[in-house]
């Protein structure tokens, strides 16, 4: 009886220590279902936001196209393929934008001139609308 005893009070004793320790190596696992939905989430936000400087940088080169003096002899590189040329800010709250870029023009001589321009943008309910536009001819 004495060892049966003894066997019980082990094997609790036992079981107790494995409850334990599972415990706390749970603590110390990551739980994985999180990280992916946080994963994604950073994704969508990344793509909202490339989306939002896109369609910002899009509004700024319309703006200079409207602004310059010929714009049948300026060159401006696109948005879409040529993203480095551009320099795109957004602000945290995501209602204004600055966009910066280059400009190559052709004077009255056929010369190529290179210009920078800048706009300040303001995001509504009709998207990108320019509040400023700088242009160094």
């Amino acid at each position: 009886m004495k060892t049966t005893l003894k066997g019980i009070c082990i094997l609790f004793v036992g079981l107790m220590v494995l409850a334990v320790f599972t415990r706390i190596g749970d603590a110390f696992k990551t739980p994985e279902q999180p990280a992916k939905q946080g994963a994604a989430a950073t994704r969508a936000k990344d793509a909202e936001l490339d989306n939002m400087k896109m369609g910002a940088c899009l509004a700024a080169v319309d703006a200079v196209m409207a602004r310059l003096n010929a714009p049948s002899m300026v060159s401006i590189p696109a948005c879409g393929w040529n993203h480095e040329m551009f320099y795109v800010s957004v602000s945290k709250d995501r209602h204004t934008a600055l966009v910066r870029g280059q400009v190559h023009a052709q004077d009255s001589s056929g010369a190529m001139l290179r210009g920078h321009w800048e706009v300040k943008l303001k995001n509504g309910q009709r998207g990108w609308t320019p509040v400023r536009v700088t242009v160094d001819e």
